[in-house]
């Protein structure tokens, strides 16, 4: 929400400086936190790069091993590039789709952030009733019938030529409730998955598998990123969202097949 309201208000100025206050707020959050730690190590530059090695090779071996953290990885490594590939997506969406301004994304976007808001206070509340892996299972669910949700709009509203027309009001209804789906199910299935990578690791571990899962992640998701403006102009914005939706359900589908065989075993 907070992206398109800056530029709208004070351009990009405003919107480097809404950022750099997001992390100094964040810090401050953060400063107070008391957290008991093992004395540092001091290493030496050579033997820096070792114990780099070393230690990401051990998350790495660890998440290899565990079954329900490695899913749980891919899991948040999807989410992470989906949010990559819409926030890329985005300005054409609007104004090839909307008809929109791009900086006239809040009105949507609100809706996604109200969703993200909403999961997690639900998550916070009554989220430990539930199993980690049925709640990210749900949650890739949604997020693939959101995405379906976009395409369907997509498809009757784009246009390859001119400006697109303004939309009807329940066009912008319906991108709005499948805003607040996704932004639901994004946080539904990245909450969950972040859980069970953190409840199944062991203490002494858990920085380094972490560490190695958004590596994994940011890897994941850069050439989706840099290669998907190009192919939505290619093949065209609906085509692409259709093929999101399709990955994201497949991943649910095979997620929940994943669960039922170890429920099995």
């Amino acid at each position: 929400m907070l992206a398109p309201v800056s530029l709208k208000l004070g351009g990009v100025d405003g919107a480097f400086v809404a950022i750099s206050l997001s992390y100094l707020i964040t810090a401050g959050l953060i400063w107070p936190i008391s957290v008991q730690e093992v004395g540092s190590v001091h290493y030496s530059v050579g033997s820096s790069w070792a114990q780099l090695w070393e230690e990401f090779r051990a998350g790495y071996d660890f998440i290899i091993s565990r079954q329900s953290v490695l899913v749980a990885i891919v899991q948040h490594a999807l989410i992470s590039t989906l949010t990559m590939i819409i926030a890329v997506l985005a300005p054409g969406f609007f104004t090839r789709v909307l008809g929109m301004q791009p900086t006239d994304a809040v009105y949507i976007f609100f809706f996604a952030g109200l969703g993200m808001f909403l999961t997690t206070m639900w998550t916070g509340q009554l989220g430990h009733r539930f199993r980690r892996e049925t709640l990210a299972i749900a949650g890739l669910l949604i997020i693939g019938l959101a995405l379906l949700g976009f395409t369907y709009v997509a498809w009757n509203s784009e246009v390859t030529m001119g400006a697109a027309p303004r939309p009807s009001q329940p066009v912008i209804v319906q991108v709005m409730a499948m805003a607040l789906l996704l932004g639901c199910g994004g946080t539904l299935a990245s909450v969950a998955a972040q859980t069970i990578v953190q409840e199944r690791t062991p203490r002494e571990i858990r920085g380094r598998v972490i560490a190695a899962e958004f590596l994994v992640a940011n890897i994941v998701g850069l050439v989706p990123m840099l290669v998907i403006s190009g192919l939505a102009d290619l093949v065209g914005i609906p085509a692409v969202l259709m093929g999101l939706s399709v990955v994201m359900l497949t991943s649910a589908v095979l997620s929940l097949r994943i669960r039922l065989r170890r429920k099995e075993a």
